[in-house]
């Protein structure tokens, strides 16, 4: 028969299982979390994204990227709500969820008659929010390294853009997150 003999390891009060950090460093690690956390730091580079074309009047092309949109659906009924600031048509039901629903031509103060042929649903945490378009053309591969062109006097309305920027002199890349900021400003999702 064998025997072991089993002893209680001694440790001194000093010792502790974890990590020897200092404040600064557990601060500095902190304030990182916070900034992945909000998506504002991305570690992953890509060359190319993906971004939807449409248009909101019959003549300026729109993206937005894909990794910003959550789905296209068809155009369908939107049920009106009454006080709701200028740009927002109203709401629509899909997926048992209600969306807002953001008016793309009044957001970029275009004069002409609204035409909507589809929405473009777009999430942000729990905020979610539809765009009113006139058209869906098409998808195409936007080189990130391509720089846009920013214009001095675009329209904006109050006081914000909304546009990121030119793409090839005739694109008009949406700044999703300058939307939301609007839409949370008016405390309607």
């Amino acid at each position: 028969m064998l025997f072991a003999r089993v002893s209680p390891i001694m440790r001194d009060e000093a010792m502790k299982d974890q990590l020897l950090i200092s404040e600064k460093a557990k601060a500095i690690l902190a304030s990182r979390k916070a900034i992945i956390a909000e998506k504002k730091l991305d570690f992953t580079y890509q060359e190319e994204s993906s971004i939807l074309l449409f248009k909101i009047d019959s003549l300026q092309k729109y993206a937005l990227p894909y990794q910003q949109i959550e789905r296209v659906i068809p155009f369908q009924q939107v049920t009106y709500v009454p006080g709701a600031a200028p740009i927002f048509l109203g709401i629509i039901y899909y997926n048992t969820e209600v969306w807002p629903v953001i008016s793309c031509a009044r957001l970029f103060q275009i004069q002409n008659e609204e035409s909507i042929s589809s929405f473009i649903l777009c999430k942000k945490g729990m905020q979610q929010l539809a765009l009113s378009v006139h058209e869906v053309l098409d998808q195409m591969t936007m080189q990130n390294s391509e720089e846009l062109t920013h214009f001095a006097n675009e329209q904006v309305m109050d006081g914000n853009t909304y546009i990121r920027g030119i793409y090839r002199t005739d694109i008009a890349i949406i700044d999703i997150e300058a939307i939301f900021n609007v839409v949370k400003k008016f405390s309607v999702i």
